[in-house]
This record gives C-alpha cells, sequence and structure tokens, in this order.
C-alpha cells in the first residue's frame, strides 16, 4: 500500500512469482502422485470404499523394479501409440469388411437380448458395433476373429464364401495377432531389457568410476596406498563440489574472484569442463614417488673410485649411469692396454 492505495506492481509480482513455484510444484511428479493419492483417499472416504483399492498403487512407488516395469511402457509411449493406431486401422477394415459381406456370421449365441424365447443376438449391428466386436472378440481369441466366428461349409454351393472366409481369417490373425501384437510386445520387452542393462550399467560405474574425474577404481587400487575408496570420500568427494556450487549460487556475483565467476559462467551453460577429468592430485603425487630418483650412495671409506661413482650415478638416472658406467669402462680399458 502506498498512501493508502494498493501496489499493483508488487501484486503482479507476487502473482507471478507464486504462480511460476505452483507451475514448478505440478510438474514433480512426487507431488502429483500425493496428488491423485488424496484424491482417492477423499473419494473412498465420501463415495465409496472401492477407491482404497487403487492405494495399492503404491508400490509402484516403494519399489525401483517396478517403476522400471511402467517405464518400459511409457518410455517408448509414442511409438506404442503409433503402432496401437496402425493396428485399431486394420482392424476398422477388417470390421468393415466383415459388415458388408460377413454381417450373418457375427452372432454370439450367449448373448441374452432380454426377450423371452430369444438366445444370442447379432454383435454386429452398426458398424461402430461391429468394429468394437471385431477389437473385444479378435484380440481376446488366440486365433484372431476366425476363432469366434462358424466355421463355413466348403460345400460346392458355398466354395467362394468358404474361400473368402478362410482368407479373411488367416489374415487377420497374420497381421493383427502375429505381426502387430507382437511388435508391440516386442517394443515393451527391448525397453525393459534396455533400462536393466542401462541400471546395471550406471550401478556398476557408481561402484568402480570416479565420478568426478572418471578414473576407474583400479587404477586407485594398483597406483595408491590409499585406494579408490579413500580418493572418492577424500580427494573428489561429490558434496564438497555441491557445497561448492551452492556457495557460488548463494553469494552476489560481485563478491566473486575470477575462477569462482568462471566456474559459475560455465555450471550456468552446463559445461563441466572445469571438472577435472582424468586428473587426480593423489594418483599424480603417487606416481612421482614411484618414478622419483633414488638418492646417490654415499662414498665408501677408501675413497670413491671408478665403479662407485658410476653405481651412484646409475641410482640417480638411468641415462646419466649408462653414461657413467661407459666411461668407467672406458678408462679401464686405457690402464689394462698401458700394461701391454
Amino acid at each position: 500500500m502506498e498512501d493508502g492505495r494498493p501496489n499493483f506492481a508488487y501484486v503482479a509480482v507476487d502473482f507471478e512469482q507464486k504462480w511460476i513455484g505452483l507451475s514448478f510444484l505440478m510438474q514433480d511428479g512426487g507431488f502429483v502422485f500425493i496428488l491423485i493419492y488424496l484424491a482417492f483417499s477423499l473419494q473412498g472416504l465420501f463415495q465409496s470404499p472401492i477407491f482404497y483399492s487403487f492405494h495399492l498403487l503404491d508400490m509402484v512407488n516403494r519399489f525401483p523394479q517396478l517403476q522400471s516395469v511402467i517405464q518400459s511402457v511409457t518410455l517408448n509411449g509414442n511409438q506404442l501409440l503409433m503402432t496401437a493406431m496402425l493396428g485399431f486401422i486394420i482392424i476398422y477394415i477388417y470390421s468393415a469388411v466383415g459388415f458388408i459381406f460377413l454381417f450373418d456370421t457375427f452372432y454370439d449365441d450367449q448373448v441374452h437380448a432380454g426377450l423371452l424365447n430369444r438366445k444370442g443376438d447379432s454383435i454386429c449391428q452398426s458398424m461402430m458395433h461391429c468394429f468394437l466386436s471385431t477389437i473385444n472378440y479378435g484380440l481376446r481369441g488366440g486365433g484372431g476373429i476366425g476363432e469366434f466366428l462358424p466355421t463355413q461349409t466348403a460345400a460346392p454351393e458355398n466354395r467362394q464364401g468358404f474361400y473368402f472366409r478362410s482368407a479373411y481369417d488367416l489374415t487377420f490373425f497374420l497381421l493383427v495377432i502375429t505381426i502387430l501384437l507382437n511388435i508391440i510386445f516386442g517394443i515393451i520387452i527391448d525397453t525393459f531389457a534396455q533400462l536393466r542393462d542401462q541400471k546395471s550399467q550406471t550401478d556398476e560405474d557408481r561402484r568402480n568410476v570416479c565420478f568426478i574425474c572418471g578414473i576407474e577404481r583400479q587404477t586407485f587400487d594398483r597406483d595408491t596406498e590409499e585406494g579408490f575408496e579413500w580418493h572418492a570420500a577424500h580427494d573428489h568427494d561429490v558434496w564438497q563440489y555441491v557445497n561448492f556450487i551452492i556457495h557460488l549460487k548463494a553469494i552476489p556475483r560481485t563478491d566473486l574472484n575470477g575462477t569462482e565467476s568462471y566456474i559459475l559462467e560455465l555450471f550456468e551453460k552446463e559445461d563441466i569442463s572445469w571438472f577435472p577429468m582424468q586428473k587426480s592430485q593423489l594418483l599424480a603425487r603417487a606416481r612421482r614417488e614411484r618414478h622419483a630418483p633414488a638418492a646417490a650412495a654415499p662414498p665408501s671409506a677408501d675413497g670413491p673410485d671408478g665403479d662407485d661413482q658410476a653405481a651412484g650415478a646409475a641410482h640417480a638416472d638411468p641415462l646419466t649411469g649408462m653414461q657413467a658406467s661407459l666411461l668407467a669402462m672406458e678408462d679401464k680399458v686405457r690402464e689394462v692396454s698401458k700394461k701391454f
């Protein structure tokens, strides 16, 4: 309020902030699941206890294995929907052919028409009725729609109808039951196998590869005394990097130094080049210590001679030691030559 008048600019900014927060909250799958869970609870409380049965779906939220099963269907949802749409188109074509040419064969003896002394009724009374019946009876039957329809006689007066029905039943079985349904099942099974392999690979990388530098466990266990576990907990602790990023985003940009400003800029661009990829101070220190030259041996009590100097030089540096050994050998050759 300013001078008793409402500040509409503040109200607009406050509304925008709350709207953005609510939009972000509605995009959270966990929050949406809790809302649906609450809705079923209220329906079970005020409408019917049958809604409480939906609470069993909470098992999906509690077990990652069940989440993988759901993801195997939802991950390739568009591909499954396109395949299902193609299947419905093919079934519609077969229902149209059946509605025009096989109308009298779409009859179910188990249908109760509600009339006295009448058992059974037509399941193809309209185009929509015929389409739904073809989906219902055709997909539920292991042999397709031909498993439900009555068999045609092969008598000479019905030879043409017998051939037509045979082609109708066989092509429906091949296209819809054998090909389309197996394509859908194959997409689901392949996606589930892909998710399982991806999870196994992720778990393997989490256990045996450093998240920061990407160096494998075997390298640290072989080249360092501390090993991989010490490196992951002290040298490249993930939470230290998380705390550093929080530090960069929490303080004002004017208080950042050059390095912090540069890293924050890369982080906002989703660039991880500032990570020490394939680099580790622990590993570098261990390799330096392993390849460092040993200290030269102290001279003997008799005084250093050519052999002792060559041996000391050999310990100091392999190349220098080799050169010193050759020089000492040349001196000995000269001494022997002088005697003869």
